[in-house]
């Protein structure tokens, strides 16, 4: 699961992106409540396809275009885990 390519299409025009985990830790690691839209467009950049990056360029222009297509990466990158947090019982507990 380390390096993983997506193609997006994004207005009619299609994008492909290749994800690796240290780009994801990174980004994951750089987005605070100060930088998400930058973070959002140079995790863009870093991921696109050589052919696309022009393309990409244009679309990140629009407001939030980074962060809508960051967000739609991150959901395909990630796996859904099913994780369920149980009580540990009393007589357990020290």
């Amino acid at each position: 699961m380390s390096e993983q390519t997506f193609t997006l299409s994004i207005n009619d025009q299609e994008l492909s992106f290749t994800v690796t985990l240290d780009k994801h830790n990174h980004f994951v690691n750089a987005v605070n409540q100060k930088n998400k839209i930058a973070s959002a467009h140079n995790f863009c950049m870093q991921t696109v396809v050589d052919k696309d990056k022009d393309a990409l360029k244009a679309l990140l222009k629009q407001p939030a275009a980074g962060v809508q297509i960051a967000t739609a990466l991150m959901e395909a990158y990630v796996p859904e885990l099913n994780i369920v947090v149980k009580p540990v019982p009393t007589s357990v507990k020290q």
